[in-house]
């Protein structure tokens, strides 16, 4: 039996769009279900913006939108008609950098530099509404932004430090002061004090105007997008995976499920049986069970809709009292647990014997 005959569902007309961008008059032709995220990364090629979680949790793709910061993966890109929108890259005047990203470059505040854009943005606001903030005020604004590199230290000392500068004053009244570079100077590495104290990264400036280029904000000459089909179940046997649908869309390049990945894989010795899509069963809402290829992100989204799974729920643990009177796993899973936890301690073992050796 062929394929049925599969088109994409027609798209809404796109609508004009007028708005202020870092200071210029921008106007373009978008689609009205574009956040202003996608308008500004896609559209705008204004990649200093960063796509996180897309769920309005992380703050990494914080803007200002007439001066208030605003996450914009959950603002329409219609809505911000006739208004005035600051990213990253309208923070420096020129070449002089805004004393935030100097701030945090000279700091080391921003270390993968991917959260980086977002706080300076929700900075830029607490600083015009507060020019002295104390620290408290500083960690409560910043309470949206989540980073996973410097501990936020580093971020808050950065704020104090351009805020003084801001206010007129040499340095910063923060708790370490006398950890912060004098300005025009590096770490005293004469004074042997380079431990403890900040340092400038050598990519610091890239950093914090939203020069970096991650993998995201990457575009090659016909590039493909990949969309990936997840499970909306906590831990279910996949029964069945119907692709055909999707493979027969116009523009689909490529439809891949667990089986045509069955090699197990792992960067550590504990994930030595993790595979790139679930081949049998899922174990957390958002495990992924196919990807698609296609020549771009609707035709993609698309196919993943037309990607037909058939599941049977499992028994989900999500309590110590579940876990307590849950039956023992199989001895399949508990195999594969022994066989990694045995290369674990292998690796350990060897390594222990290796360095006892005489040298």
């Amino acid at each position: 039996m062929g394929n049925p005959l599969v088109t994409l569902t027609p798209s809404l007309p796109k609508s004009p769009l007028s708005l202020e961008v870092n200071g210029e008059r921008v106007e373009c032709l978008i689609a009205p279900q574009k956040t202003l995220l996608e308008v500004l990364r896609e559209d705008l090629q204004l990649t200093g913006t960063k796509h996180g979680c897309e769920l309005g949790e992380c703050g990494t793709c914080t803007v200002l939108v007439d001066g208030v910061p605003i996450l914009s993966c959950l603002e329409l890109g219609v809505a911000c008609e006739n208004r005035s929108v600051t990213t990253v890259e309208g923070l420096a005047a020129g070449a002089e950098l805004h004393p935030l990203q100097q701030a945090f470059a000279e700091l080391g505040a921003a270390q993968c530099g991917y959260c980086t854009p977002g706080i300076l943005l929700t900075a830029k606001a607490l600083l015009e509404e507060n020019p002295a903030p104390a620290r408290p005020e500083i960690v409560s604004a910043l309470g949206g932004n989540l980073c996973r590199c410097t501990g936020y230290v580093k971020i808050y000392e950065a704020v104090e430090l351009a805020a003084a500068r801001m206010r007129g004053e040499a340095a910063g009244t923060g708790a370490r002061e006398s950890l912060w570079p004098l300005i025009g100077r590096t770490a005293r590495t004469r004074d042997f004090q380079v431990v403890g104290t900040p340092r400038p990264r050598i990519d610091g400036v890239a950093k914090v105007t939203g020069q970096t280029r991650f993998a995201d904000d990457l575009i090659l000459p016909r590039m493909l997008w990949c969309k990936l089909l997840r499970s909306p179940h906590p831990h279910a046997r996949i029964v069945r995976i119907d692709t055909s649908r999707a493979a027969a869309l116009p523009g689909v390049h490529a439809v891949v499920t667990g089986a045509d990945f069955p090699i197990p894989f792992g960067v550590l010795p504990v994930s030595q049986d993790e595979h790139a899509l679930c081949p049998d069963v899922v174990r957390f809402i958002g495990d992924p069970v196919a990807a698609v290829a296609a020549r771009d992100e609707d035709i993609a989204a698309e196919a993943c809709r037309l990607i037909d799974v058939t599941y049977e729920p499992l028994t989900t643990i999500g309590s110590v009292d579940d876990a307590v009177t849950t039956p023992a796993p199989s001895s399949t899973i508990m195999r594969t647990a022994a066989t990694c936890t045995s290369r674990s301690t292998s690796s350990l073992a060897t390594w222990k014997a290796a360095s006892r050796r005489p040298t």
